[in-house]
């Protein structure tokens, strides 16, 4: 529906108004969990990204508390894909799409018209039997060179304490760098790219 302000102002010499015009849009509330082999995951980053044509829209993250609950309120009408990202601390879990998903092409696009409260996100587990290796990847995600718009939401502390830290100093912070196995179906480790936007596996 739609609802109209009537602004008036007033004055010795004159009368002024000026009608405004809102639209008003329903808007929904998503509560889930997050858990590792049945145990309630806390500290966890979840991702909340809307999708509009198969592109990405807003983005929105809260954590989850001491339960392993996690919530966002007032979302508008659309498609979402939510994505957990577990603190390295407090599980050997990995990275996981809803519903259960390591690939961003497989997750499951959520369509809100209504509110949802049992959204679980169970975290998928690294592979167990990797041979360690004497090898090691590092690199660098770069800050992108386009008109960037999320800066707010990758610059700034996720996980550490230390909030004296300058993040994205000189490449894109909290990027999640996952090294899968050569049939890309598990994920043998992951990084999170530092305040400077580097990762590195050893």
């Amino acid at each position: 529906g739609h609802v109209t302000l009537t602004l008036n102002a007033y004055s010795y010499c004159e009368e002024k108004n000026d009608d405004v015009y809102y639209t008003l849009s329903h808007s929904y509330n998503i509560e889930g969990k997050v858990t590792h082999l049945n145990r309630e995951i806390q500290n966890a980053v979840v991702i909340a990204a809307s999708i509009n044509e198969n592109k990405v829209g807003r983005l929105y993250k809260t954590k989850t508390d001491e339960n392993g609950r996690f919530s966002f309120s007032r979302f508008p009408e659309s498609e979402y894909i939510l994505y957990a990202i577990p603190d390295s601390t407090e599980t050997k879990g990995v990275p996981t799409y809803y519903a259960n998903n390591n690939s961003w092409e497989d997750a499951y696009k959520i369509y809100l018209k209504a509110d949802i409260y049992d959204i679980d996100i169970n975290l998928t587990s690294r592979v167990d039997n990797f041979i360690d290796g004497k090898g090691s990847i590092s690199g660098m995600f770069k800050y992108p060179d386009f008109n960037f718009n999320d800066s707010t939401f990758y610059c700034s502390a996720w996980f550490e304490q230390d909030t004296n830290l300058i993040y994205c100093d000189d490449g894109l912070s909290n990027i999640v760098v996952s090294l899968f196995d050569i049939n890309k179906n598990k994920i043998i480790n992951y990084r999170i790219t530092d305040n400077e936007g580097r990762f590195y596996f050893d």
